[in-house]
């Protein structure tokens, strides 16, 4: 079951002291996303393509809600960057391992970038393959699902903090 995100970052914080953060990002991702697939098929939560309003799916609002421990992990990697990269590579592996999230795939990055866990800059790079991961394969079937999201994010104008 999802429990409270905030009560996470002390599981984290624990786990951390075994393993390299970046390990922790997919098993936390993939915890997520079942959960919320769990709390759909209980019938807690709205249908999975909820929300017209905002562009995103239940699953994506899901990720939103635990923004807190997904960036505290983040932001627990090496660097910046490479934590972001980790991000996007286990949301590919959780698609392969889930087909039904690929199709989602669009409005799940989006929230990772609403949530400021993905900064535009290199989410553009990881669309355009400039970006070299081990997993190619992976990440070229979520770059063809997330190409609505590039899209909008290539057309809308840069902020200026």
């Amino acid at each position: 079951e999802v429990g409270d995100a905030n009560a996470a970052c002390g599981g984290l914080l624990v786990l951390l002291q075994l393993h390299p953060a970046a390990s922790l990002v997919e098993p936390l991702l993939l915890a997520i996303l079942d959960g919320g697939r769990q709390l759909a098929a209980e019938g807690e939560a709205s249908n999975q393509t909820g929300g017209e309003e905002d562009g995103l799916t239940d699953a994506a609002r899901l990720l939103l809600s635990w923004r807190q421990p997904l960036g505290w992990l983040v932001c627990k990697c090496d660097d910046l960057a490479a934590g972001q990269r980790q991000l996007i590579g286990a949301l590919a592996a959780c698609a392969a391992e889930r087909s039904a999230l690929l199709p989602q795939a669009a409005p799940l990055l989006k929230a990772l970038w609403q949530a400021d866990l993905l900064q535009e800059e290199l989410l553009l790079q990881w669309a355009a393959g400039t970006a070299s991961t081990a997993q190619a394969q992976l990440d070229e079937r979520l770059r063809r699902f997330a190409a609505p999201l590039v899209e909008w994010l290539q057309s809308t104008e840069p902020e200026v903090p």
